[in-house]
């Protein structure tokens, strides 16, 4: 049996359940198969190469349902069904159930710990381990926006699949939806604000730390947003997006992408509501990521991507200004959410308006389109 300080999103079942086992017993298909590729005696076989023909014939059962494989060097990668510490069918709703399952015992916490007599450390233990547990599965769950599934057969193969073909599209919106509804969304990581007291150092080390509890669940959502945006994920997502034609019900779109992921962290602005303080932390690293994305974008941004992120720039500039005149009928904005939209729209304002220089030369004031359509002197005196 396991303690719920034992806890671990493994196998659910085993948790639920008496006398269910967390790991499988037997030897798996998978190994069954394996085995008799390495060891199977071939009838009248007395050199390897003699062995080729009765060695392709097992290799190629690699499609079928349990023989998948994939080496080391992919794991945790671009591919989410190769992915330490998954033991589901069906990861999307497996690592949904753990941030269920986290939540559900991220809010109860206190009811359990600290024991009577024991120190807050205990609880504070508990909280961090869930947290993480919580935050691990987002990403996990995550690799499957702009994913790519792997597969080794070789033409011929039974039931061949392309060696290497985007994720499903449903599969990345069910993935995208999670990640908003539970890091994004203006309800996600809502914890009793009781528990934020109680959280401690271990008092059996030398410390002086403070618990700085909302910088570490801004991070969490910070960490989150980083890898949606990054260059590697947002290059998949458009050539992903290209392989399938360009078609929406074939792929996970750019546009799709930018706002879904929009539209969850400015809900406050959108409907004119006070945005409270992790809200206000979400939505500055939004706006950081977009305008980086415009002035001074990581290698390999596609320029789509910069395109999109320029637009998200311009719509979030018109929604601060509509903002800014009139709040949400009751509603009166407080000094934090007053200020922030005022910050946040100078910011905004100043990225759309920003100079740039090609090609090293002074843009002499020129806007970046107008460089674009040969409208800088600086431009036209580096191409001579």
């Amino acid at each position: 049996s396991a303690s719920l300080m034992d806890y671990t999103p493994f196998n659910i079942a085993a948790l639920r359940q008496k006398d269910v086992p967390f790991f499988s017993q037997t030897v798996g298909v998978y190994d069954t198969w394996a085995i008799s590729y390495g060891y199977k005696d071939v009838p009248g076989a007395t050199t390897p190469e003699s062995e080729k023909s009765a060695l392709k014939k097992i290799a190629s059962l690699s499609t079928v349902r349990g023989h998948a494989y994939v080496s080391d060097e992919n794991a945790d990668q671009f591919d989410p069904l190769v992915t330490r510490y998954d033991l589901s069918s069906d990861p999307i709703a497996y690592w949904k159930k753990t941030m269920e399952v986290s939540r559900y015992l991220l809010v109860n916490l206190d009811k359990r710990l600290p024991e009577s007599g024991q120190s807050y450390w205990q609880f504070t233990q508990g909280f961090n381990r869930l947290l993480n547990t919580y935050s691990r599965a987002a990403g996990t769950a995550s690799r499957y926006v702009g994913g790519l599934n792997i597969s080794r057969n070789h033409k011929g193969d039974s039931n061949e699949k392309a060696p290497l073909r985007p994720v499903d599209v449903e599969k990345q919106k069910q993935s995208l939806a999670l990640l908003n509804t539970y890091i994004f969304s203006p309800s996600a990581l809502q914890f009793p604000t009781r528990y934020y007291t109680n959280l401690t150092n271990n008092p059996y080390e030398f410390s002086n730390g403070t618990s700085p509890i909302q910088d570490q669940v801004a991070g969490l959502q910070k960490s989150a947003l980083t890898r949606l945006f990054s260059a590697s994920v947002l290059s998949r997502v458009a050539n992903n997006e290209y392989k399938m034609g360009g078609d929406p019900a074939k792929a996970l779109t750019l546009v799709s992408l930018y706002n879904s992921v929009s539209g969850n962290v400015w809900a406050e602005v959108n409907s004119g509501k006070n945005v409270p303080t992790l809200r206000r932390q979400l939505q500055r690293a939004y706006v950081d990521t977009m305008v980086d994305m415009v002035t001074k974008p990581s290698p390999g941004v596609p320029e789509d991507a910069r395109m999109l992120a320029w637009d998200q720039l311009r719509q979030i500039k018109t929604r601060l200004q509509t903002a800014q005149v009139k709040a949400a009928p009751g509603t009166t904005y407080d000094p934090y959410t007053r200020i922030h939209l005022q910050e946040t729209l100078s910011k905004v304002t100043r990225a759309l308006n920003a100079n740039y220089t090609l090609g090293g030369g002074q843009s002499s004031g020129n806007s970046l389109l107008q460089m674009l359509l040969g409208g800088s002197d600086s431009r036209k005196q580096t191409n001579k």
